[in-house]
C-alpha cells in the first residue's frame, strides 16, 4: 500500500468549546488505475456438477442495492451443463463498501436446496469483464473469479 493519504475531516467529541472539534483520518488514497469508486462487470455462467437433471435453479448476485441485484431461474438443466446466466455488476475503489453477496436454489424432485443467504464472495478490479464460473454439486457451491481467490459455501 502506498505511504499517501487522503486527509478526511471527521466530527468527534472535542476538548472545550462546543464539544465538536474536527479529528483527521487516513484514508488511503487511490492509486492512478484505480477511481475513488468504479463500476465493473463479469460474466456469470454455472456449472451443474450434481451429475443429476436439475428441475430448477435460481442463481442471485447484489453488490450494494436494487440496481446491482441480478437473479435467474433455469428449468431443467442436465448433468454437467455450463450456462450463462447474467453480467454481475459490482463496484470497486478506495470509498467502496459494498460487498459480493450470492445465492443459489435447486430443486431436485420434491426437494429444494440452498446455500444460506447473503454468502459472500469478493470480485476485484482484475475480474473485470472476465467470467465467473459457478459450479454446484449436490452439497457444495465453488464461485470462481477470473483472477480473485475462489469461495465455497455449503449448500443444505
Amino acid at each position: 500500500m502506498r505511504d499517501e493519504t487522503i486527509r478526511a475531516a471527521e466530527f468527534g467529541e472535542g476538548l472545550g468549546g462546543n464539544g465538536w472539534q474536527p479529528k483527521f483520518i487516513g484514508v488511503p488514497a487511490p492509486t492512478r488505475k484505480e477511481k475513488i469508486m468504479t463500476d465493473r462487470s463479469c460474466l456469470v455462467h454455472l456449472r451443474n456438477g450434481t451429475g443429476l437433471t436439475i428441475d430448477s435453479v435460481t442463481v442471485k448476485h447484489n453488490c450494494g442495492g436494487d440496481s446491482y441485484l441480478v437473479d435467474k431461474t433455469i428449468k431443467g438443466m442436465a448433468p454437467n451443463d455450463e450456462q450463462y446466466v447474467f453480467d454481475a455488476k459490482y463496484k470497486t475503489g478506495a470509498i467502496h463498501s459494498d460487498s459480493d453477496h450470492w445465492y443459489l436454489e435447486y430443486t431436485q424432485g420434491d426437494t429444494t436446496h440452498k446455500t444460506s443467504d447473503g454468502f459472500t464472495c469478493e470480485l476485484q478490479s482484475d475480474d473485470d469483464g472476465g467470467t465467473v464460473v459457478m459450479s454446484f454439486t449436490e452439497t457444495n457451491l465453488n464461485v470462481k473469479p477470473p483472477k480473485s481467490s475462489a469461495c465455497d459455501k455449503t449448500i443444505k
